[in-house]
C-alpha cells in the first residue's frame, strides 16, 4: 500500500510531462501554419473576402467639405467572389455572389498626400472590373436595409 502515492505521484508527473511536451509541439506546429498563410489584413471582427468593382458610385459626402469623400468617389456596389476569413461581427449578408454597396474610407481614387495628409498607407485606386482583397467590416442597426458596409483598406489583386 506504501507504493500505492508513489505510483500515482509518478504517473501524475507522467501526465502532465506529456501534456505539456504536447502544448510545446503545438505551439510549434501553429507558429509553421502561421507562416505559410499570406500576411494579409484580416480582422476578428470583419469578412476578409476578395469581391470585384462593379459599379463605382457618384454619392458624396455634401454635408462635409473637408471630407475627401465630398470631392472624389468612396462608394460602389461591388460583388464578393470568395469569402476568406469571416470574423466574428461578420454579417451573414457577406457571402460569394453577394452584390454589396460598399463605403471606401480609403476613397475610391489613388491616395496621396493632397487627398489624406499624413496617411501612412498608400493605395493605386480602384476601377470597374478591378478585384482586390480587403476586410468587410459590417454595421448593423436592426434591421436587414440598416446594414452598412465600410472598408479601409484593400489590396489589388491581378
Amino acid at each position: 500500500m506504501r507504493l500505492y502515492p508513489l505510483v500515482l505521484l509518478l504517473l501524475i508527473i507522467a501526465i502532465e510531462y506529456g501534456c505539456s511536451a504536447g502544448k510545446i509541439a503545438q505551439t510549434v506546429n501553429n507558429s509553421e501554419i502561421k507562416k505559410t498563410i499570406p500576411n494579409s489584413p484580416r480582422s476578428v471582427k470583419g469578412c476578409y473576402a476578395h469581391a470585384t468593382i462593379l459599379e463605382i458610385l457618384p454619392d458624396l459626402n455634401e454635408k462635409d467639405v473637408n471630407d475627401p469623400c465630398a470631392n472624389v468617389p468612396c462608394y460602389a456596389r461591388v460583388r464578393i467572389d470568395r469569402v476568406v476569413n469571416r470574423g466574428m461581427e461578420c454579417h451573414n449578408s457577406v457571402h460569394g455572389r453577394a452584390e454589396l454597396k460598399v463605403f471606401f474610407s480609403c476613397s475610391l481614387v489613388q491616395t496621396g498626400e493632397a487627398l489624406f495628409p499624413g496617411m501612412a498607407a498608400s493605395y493605386a485606386g480602384l476601377k470597374i472590373n478591378d478585384r482586390f482583397a480587403a476586410t468587410f467590416l459590417t454595421y448593423s442597426r436592426g434591421d436587414q436595409e440598416a446594414i452598412t458596409y465600410k472598408v479601409t483598406g484593400y489590396q489589388k489583386i491581378d
